[in-house]
């Protein structure tokens, strides 16, 4: 048996996405998280200022470093590990800032 016939395709580190892509997919998807997460704490800044422009500039900051890690790092497997990685982050902080956000609203309502 050849080694790609005995992979589990279970288990998340096998997936195609983590060993074929060249991180476009990546790129696509995650701007659009990007756009998104973008949109959505800027249209939140209205409701706590400083708050919604932070959190956008930091998920630009993390698009952005999966824009340089597709161009600098030339390892196939690293290069997608690290774009998982960076798209998982900016899920992660969109929703940080999202609740922060909706917990100062709910706690100044009180």
């Amino acid at each position: 048996m050849s080694r790609s016939e005995n992979r589990d395709s279970t288990r998340i580190g096998d997936q195609p996405a983590l060993r074929t892509s060249r991180g476009a997919t990546w790129l696509i998807v995650g701007g659009l998280l990007a756009a998104l997460s973008i949109g959505l704490l800027v249209a939140l800044d209205a409701l706590q200022p400083p708050v919604g422009l932070i959190g956008a500039a930091v998920l630009f900051v993390l698009y952005m470093l999966m824009v340089v890690a597709v161009l600098a790092i030339p390892v196939r497997r690293a290069k997608l590990v690290t774009l998982a990685g960076l798209m998982v982050a900016m899920a992660v902080v969109a929703l940080v800032f999202v609740v922060a956000i909706n917990v100062a609203e709910w706690s100044a309502v009180r």
